[in-house]
């Protein structure tokens, strides 16, 4: 993707998410367009990208002269004593004297063994790094946002579940207790009914805190007021069309191996820097001088020259005790350990590719699994309430089947944010977070 779509694209969101401050509901895309218009990290990444646009110019890299101005003015007062050869003497107190003295001097470098060009195509290649760094924050911005929205979503929704849990509990509660009040529960059952109960309270109160701290995390991350309300959305939808070999393949699209790529290319315009030290240097120059003298005592009482003059420098370097060959030996041994890191780098992508691929297909698995086993814990607790009302089980059984419910809603809910943060790794080692 070009940098300027980036910026458009990043340009837009300033637009887009001027109304999503008055709505108490944020979306996973609305929240991705607010942290990527107003978090610290990508403001810095966007900054540090025009300082490297900035410095891709024909100027930096060499190509043009320099120009310098250089003046100074000088007065003086000075007591003056002075004899001459052939007798005569000068006494003067206070005589006056001042100096001006200006230059004007343009230097321009026409060769120096090609260095100017390889600095301006380093200068390009440093710009495309600055572009990819930028990307690479917005890849991890992405699915740091969109991990934390998640986990966010799951703390609702375990909350909704104990709150759930929490309504099962208080109603079995009353309903021992008034089978305690007319004599036909003992007071074990009671007393058992307010410990669960007590304990579906406890955990109630506990996760509504740690669905509030997720909360508070992400405003923190979306760098909004912490008074300001927000609701999420409820729903985790998994990708499942995701294949291990497909995904291998698109390890080159990973934002790690481009910056390296680009950095062995920077490598080998270091190579041909050093190699220009083998060439001469040529450059051009001219100057422009005024000088203008007046004193009340000496030689001269005035003096003025003005002048042009120019000329051409010559300089090679015939011997330098080897240090420019020591130089290009080690820049290739740099650019040789480079390729070895990408190559390195490669293998490490690959492997965490096709490690969460196998996570991902895990919890997907899970997930069909934890679906079937959360419809049967669901009949089983029908069965369990009314067998409770009829007294065909014990309390304490009951408590067995609602407990396994709340578990296999718990499960299902942790594979399916497993899954999905497997997911977003996923698209972000294959460089297609952005895109999706």
């Amino acid at each position: 993707m070009k940098i300027n779509k980036i910026i458009i694209f990043l340009t837009i969101l300033v637009f887009s998410t001027i109304n999503l401050f008055s709505q108490n509901k944020i979306s996973l895309k609305d929240a991705i367009k607010i942290v990527l218009e107003k978090n610290y990290d990508i403001k810095i990444a966007k900054s540090e990208f025009e300082i490297s646009k900035n410095n891709f110019s024909i100027g930096n890299a060499g190509f043009l002269p320099s120009l310098d101005l250089t003046g100074k003015f000088n007065n003086a007062n000075l007591n003056v004593s002075q004899e001459y050869l052939d007798g005569r003497k000068v006494e003067r107190d206070g005589a006056k004297s001042s100096n001006f003295d200006g230059n004007i001097g343009l230097n321009w470098t026409i060769f120096d063994g090609m260095k100017m060009f390889v600095k301006h195509d380093k200068l390009k290649d440093l710009e495309k790094i600055g572009e990819l760094r930028l990307k690479s924050k917005i890849e991890n911005t992405i699915k740091d946002i969109s991990v934390l929205y998640y986990s966010g979503i799951t703390n609702k929704k375990q909350l909704n579940i104990i709150s759930e849990n929490l309504v099962i509990s208080r109603n079995r509660y009353d309903f021992v207790k008034n089978k305690f009040d007319v004599g036909t529960a003992s007071k074990f059952e009671l007393l058992q009914a307010n410990v669960d109960l007590n304990s579906d309270i406890s955990d109630s109160i506990d996760k509504k805190n740690v669905f509030e701290n997720s909360l508070v995390e992400i405003k923190r991350f979306l760098n909004l007021d912490f008074n300001t309300d927000i609701e999420l959305d409820d729903e985790i939808a998994v990708d499942s069309d995701i294949n291990i070999n497909e995904e291998v393949n698109k390890y080159k699209n990973n934002i790690d191996i481009k910056i390296t790529k680009e950095s062995i290319t920077l490598n080998k315009y270091d190579i041909d820097a050093i190699k220009s030290d083998y060439f001469p240097k040529i450059s051009l120059y001219s100057n422009y001088s005024y000088n203008k003298q007046n004193t009340e005592a000496g030689f001269l009482s005035s003096s003025l020259s003005n002048g042009f003059n120019y000329g051409i420098n010559f300089s090679m370097n015939l011997f330098d005790g080897l240090n420019t060959s020591l130089n290009l030996q080690n820049a290739e041994v740099n650019n040789q350990i480079s390729e070895y890191m990408l190559q390195n780098l490669s293998d490490i992508v690959k492997s965490a590719i096709i490690s969460t691929c196998n996570t991902f297909l895990k919890y997907k698995n899970l997930i069909a699994f934890e679906n079937e086993n959360l419809q049967s814990a669901r009949e089983n607790m029908d069965l369990a309430l009314e067998s409770l009302n009829v007294g065909l089980i014990s309390p304490v059984e009951f408590r067995e089947s609602q407990r396994q419910l709340a578990n296999a809603q718990l499960r299902l809910l942790m594979a399916e944010l497993n899954a999905k943060t497997s997911e977003i790794e996923l698209k972000r080692l294959t460089g297609s977070i952005f895109n999706n």
